[in-house]
């Protein structure tokens, strides 16, 4: 038990839209039960846990509990809003186990990786829940659609949001059936879930997310290297049909090997699978179907975001892309936050067109060793550029001085771990809101007065 809660007090980085693992006491106000069966004779073993009668968040930690007893909240107050109940060694999570769980609002569930029998109807009895989290829950022997069939029993509840984190264990799930979320088999009727979020898992997806979950706000997913057919098209039909999605975060499973450079595929080739996979996202081959051509654009097309994306997270991920075309992207749309960060591009990158309300952009870690020099004109609104850990120091000093100051509003610049020997003072001094330069190792480089100057220029030292 004490590896589980060492374990839960680390902390996953989180984003805006995503998850963060808590403490397991994490409130000054909660109460904390710690509950060994090894110590409880097996009638007691249904007798309710005793509450503080003002207790608002409960934390139970279960010690040799292979069976979680059933009936231990029944005695429980309604002014309790938060449970976590942590175990490491329960098998079995019966029917009932929650019952007496019904004004409850925030349940976490932490741990019960080794169950082997889950009840359907265990989450039955939360009518009032609004978060529900499973950290590690059933990550060994419970089948993704088993653990789907429990969570649709939340039908008609005000589910807002559905957290996975830690779900399937990539060492034991050894078959690519066992990493398949079907995503039907999660959809809850009658209930507007606003973040799901699968963290911290080796998956794959099938199945339309947009349609499942109809008022999503925020998705956050991990996936692995393997896809089929079934889920090549399921992303872009999240990103670019949603009207409600506000905020898309997709990143590699972190455990996997290297991220591995851009394969030869030509347009043909990329056009082919496209077409052979939208046969499963209906949607998204009909809007396509009659789209007009855009022969200066990569793929072909102009590419459609969803009304109200205004974030995207793509992060060690491969794209099927190796073009000397620009990305293009409709100009009716909300993104002002695109980071695909550790994703390989191709190495003379050809740029990005449409997003004219774009503040932030990081291009660090994906292999790019040169841009357009009319790269940053399709940016007005740019604030942040973050060009880090790229072989572009020779690139960087061939530019001549517009290449920064074109963009008004750019006012931080990271070209840390890109090779610098050196910089031109008149690449940034044209810069007006200029306000952070980021660039380690200074002291190494042969000389770093032409870009002390051209800072001291623009701070007005």
């Amino acid at each position: 038990m004490l590896h589980t809660v060492a374990t839960m007090l680390s902390v996953i980085t989180g984003e805006k839209c995503g998850y963060v693992r808590r403490p397991l006491v994490s409130t000054n106000d909660a109460s904390v039960i710690n509950l060994d069966c090894n110590q409880s004779t097996p009638s007691s073993y249904y007798v309710p846990l005793q509450f503080h009668d003002n207790a608002i968040h409960v934390v139970v930690q279960l010690l040799h509990c292979p069976t979680v007893p059933v009936g231990l909240f029944t005695s429980v107050s309604d002014k309790l809003t938060s449970l976590t109940v942590a175990s490491e060694d329960a098998t079995n999570l019966l029917e009932g186990t929650f019952e007496g769980l019904g004004h409850l609002t925030e349940l976490r569930l932490l741990g019960f990786s080794s169950l082997k029998d889950l009840s359907r109807s265990v989450f039955e009895p939360l009518r009032n829940i609004e978060t529900l989290i499973l950290d590690g829950f059933g990550r060994s022997n419970i089948k993704l659609s088993h653990l789907g069939s429990a969570v649709k029993k939340l039908t008609n509840t005000p589910i807002k949001r559905l957290v996975f984190n830690d779900i399937r264990d990539y060492a034991s799930s050894r078959f690519v059936e066992d990493k398949i979320m079907r995503v039907v088999d999660f959809e809850i009727t009658n209930a507007s879930v606003k973040e799901l979020i699968v963290s911290n898992t080796p998956m794959i997806y099938e199945g339309s997310i947009r349609r499942a979950f109809p008022n999503l706000t925020c998705f956050y997913g991990s996936k692995i290297n393997e896809q089929t057919e079934k889920s090549f098209p399921v992303m872009y039909d999240l990103v670019m049909l949603s009207n409600t999605l506000q905020e898309f975060i997709f990143k590699r499973y972190k455990y996997l090997g290297p991220v591995h450079a851009l394969p030869n595929v030509t347009r043909k080739q990329l056009f082919q699978v496209f077409v052979s996979a939208l046969i499963y996202s209906s949607d998204l081959l009909s809007t396509y179907h009659n789209r007009p051509a855009a022969k200066d654009c990569a793929i072909g097309y102009k590419l459609l975001l969803g009304a109200n994306v205004s974030r995207i997270t793509i992060q060690r991920i491969k794209f099927m892309l190796n073009e000397q075309k620009p990305l293009c992207f409709e100009q009716d749309n909300k993104l002002e936050y695109l980071d695909v960060t550790g994703s390989p591009l191709p190495r003379n990158f050809p740029g990005i067109r449409g997003l004219t309300k774009l503040k932030y952009l990081s291009l660090a870690n994906t292999r790019i060793e040169s841009l357009p020099n009319d790269f940053l004109q399709y940016f007005p609104a740019l604030e942040i550029l973050k060009l880090s850990q790229l072989d572009i120091g020779k690139f960087i000093n061939s530019f001549d001085g517009n290449f920064f100051p074109v963009n008004p509003a750019l006012a931080e610049i990271h070209l840390d771990n890109c090779q610098l020997t050196d910089i031109s003072s008149t690449l940034i001094s044209g810069l007006i809101k200029f306000q952070r330069f980021c660039m380690t190792n200074m002291s190494t480089f042969p000389s770093t007065s032409n870009l002390t100057f051209a800072i001291a220029q623009i701070l007005n030292f």
